[in-house]
């Protein structure tokens, strides 16, 4: 598979960022939380330029799609999780 091919396979979450955002501001996909729906959006993208980012670095070295996939995601993930656990623990100690 080429590069280009892999690349555009990569950017697929990114592109669907703002098409996720339209859905939910005009209420085609309801998560039941009103105007808090859009927050999702805010995850999504931190995700998808993560997983974007690090798979265009692995795809420029040359991995294939088979290892480049679980490692981009797995690190978009953790990403993620650790800014999720970061926010509660400074939440936690009431500093902002």
């Amino acid at each position: 598979m080429s590069r280009l091919i892999q690349a555009a396979l990569a950017a697929v979450p990114l592109l669907l960022t703002p098409l996720l955002f339209y859905a939910l501001a005009e209420g085609v996909v309801n998560l039941g939380g009103g105007e808090k729906d859009i927050l999702v959006t805010l995850p999504w993208l931190i995700w998808s330029i993560v997983f974007a980012g690090s798979a265009f670095v692995l795809i420029r070295r040359g991995w294939p799609i088979g290892r480049w996939t679980p490692r981009s995601a797995l690190l978009a993930t953790g990403l993620l999780l650790g800014l999720g656990a970061i926010a509660y623990f400074v939440s936690l100690l009431g500093v902002a």
